[in-house]
């Protein structure tokens, strides 16, 4: 196409603006799906629009994935899409971290930074579809639950989000333009100033599979920290939790956060440096309500090293890291 060719844009016709977008399958049900047909555009998409924008479909402009790692009991992909963007988007990188903690947890981590140019005061969304045929949506608050119409041994999901502070979330049917029939029903987390006054914004969304659709979803809560982003999810006496480390240069860095959950912890923290010698330590006491407050230090230097991809596991029993 670059070069010229016109037989190839005239194949382009069913490539989807799609950058960043995820579909999730679980217990017999598609439960984060595709939008149907005509859905080309990325505001149809398991994506963001950006400041009012969605994606340009043009080959100068890819996203690429970054780390990739695939482990026992859990998978790590970062990727890069903030050129899929037009300049009207205000953007200078869009880095989406996903987590799936084996079997039934997925986090799913937009890290965003500003070019500097203004504001365009529309709203970043992100978004999500369902098949409204085989489940419903409901929505509480920054929770939402989707569940299947047919019970009979089917999985359910519950997503929260929990940031941005100021997201609104809903549940729409979406009909391509001009059309009377559904495509999709799509939750979308609307904030109307993804970057605030700092130039940057965070996105983080648990969503959480649920074997019986009938069950309660765990604990959610937001881990706490300069420079991360993440999430931990906690169910009877033990808690899950995914941290990305979005600021870490192979030269110097350090990273302190806390999790607050149930004694027992492990915990993926992903984004540091690949193959890098350093020091962790993690302090546990007691927080509110029964529960364990982690503080999580890791720092360069020392006898544990990272992935390939950049991540460790620190577990709480007795206090070691892995």
């Amino acid at each position: 196409m670059l070069a010229g060719d016109e037989r190839i844009p005239q194949n382009m016709g069913h490539i989807h603006a799609m950058a960043g977008s995820f579909n999730l399958f679980a217990g017999g049900n598609l439960l984060a799906t595709s939008p149907g047909y005509g859905g080309r555009a990325s505001r149809y998409e398991n994506t963001l629009t950006i400041e009012g924008t969605d994606q340009r479909l043009h080959p100068r402009h890819e996203a690429r994935i970054t780390r990739l790692e695939l482990a026992d009991d859990h998978t790590y992909i970062a990727a890069e899409a903030g050129d899929c963007y037009p300049p009207e988007a205000g953007l200078a990188k869009w880095v989406r971290h996903v987590a799936w903690m084996l079997p039934d947890v997925l986090v799913i981590a937009d890290d965003l930074v500003g070019n500097g140019s203004p504001a365009s005061g529309k709203p970043t969304v992100w978004r999500m579809d369902v098949d409204p045929e085989a489940n419903e949506v409901t929505v509480d608050g920054r929770r939402f639950r989707v569940s299947p119409r047919s019970e009979q041994g089917k999985a359910a999901m519950v997503g929260q989000i929990l940031l941005p502070q100021t997201v609104t979330v809903t549940a729409e049917k979406v009909r391509p333009r001009g059309a009377s029939w559904v495509m999709c029903e799509q939750v979308r987390a609307t904030t109307p100033d993804v970057f605030g006054g700092a130039g940057r914004g965070h996105i983080v969304a648990v969503l959480e599979v649920l074997r019986d659709a009938s069950a309660d979803a765990g604990t959610v809560g937001l881990v706490e920290g300069p420079g991360v982003i993440g999430a931990v999810v906690s169910a009877d006496d033990r808690s899950r939790a995914a941290v990305f480390v979005t600021d870490a240069s192979e030269e110097a860095w350090a990273v302190t956060f806390t999790v607050t959950g149930r004694s027992e912890l492990r915990c993926l923290v992903a984004g540091l440096p690949p193959e890098q010698v350093c020091t962790v330590e993690l302090g546990q006491q007691a927080g509110r309500d029964g529960e364990t407050v982690h503080t999580v230090r890791v720092r360069r230097g020392g006898e544990t090293t990272t992935s390939a991809a950049g991540t460790l596991i620190v577990a709480s029993a007795g206090g070691s890291a892995q």
